[in-house]
């Protein structure tokens, strides 16, 4: 699949590349919970219905991130419980991730703001200073392309 196409045609059909704006649309909820250190989000399926549960914890810019993360997976693997898969089984789960962050970087840079249209050459550093979001992020869409 190719990442920026699919991105590009959820953003034509909603309006929005907004994560939280998306899964709205989309009517996958989210639940902002107290969840353990280290854990900043997962998505959960229950029932047929679709949950994002976002540590409350999280704040501005990394709030949007993992949202958009985890709706990388409710949109690309609304069946797998990357919980279960990665405590009781051997199956390795690196693909999943991958997958979802690089929904993630697509959708959260998928509209670069106006000052790097301008420029003619710009590092990865220039683009996370300008967006706020972390390199290796913006790695994953530069890789995806």
């Amino acid at each position: 699949m190719d990442m920026q196409h699919y991105v590009a045609s959820l953003y034509r059909r909603y309006g929005t590349d907004d994560p939280f704006e998306l899964s709205s649309a989309l009517n996958i909820t989210i639940l902002f919970v107290e969840l353990p250190q280290g854990i900043d989000g997962f998505f959960l399926s229950i029932s047929e219905e679709p949950f994002i549960f976002l540590n409350e914890n999280l704040e501005g810019k990394q709030r949007k991130i993992i949202c958009a993360h985890e709706l990388g997976h409710a949109l690309l693997h609304p069946r797998l419980n990357s919980h279960f898969l990665k405590e009781k089984t051997y199956f390795l789960q690196e693909r999943y991730e991958r997958e979802a962050d690089e929904f993630c970087a697509c959708l959260l840079l998928r509209d670069l703001p106006e000052e790097l249209k301008l420029r003619d050459c710009v590092t990865i550093g220039e683009i996370a200073d300008i967006t706020g979001l972390p390199e290796e992020l913006i790695r994953k869409k530069f890789h995806s392309s």
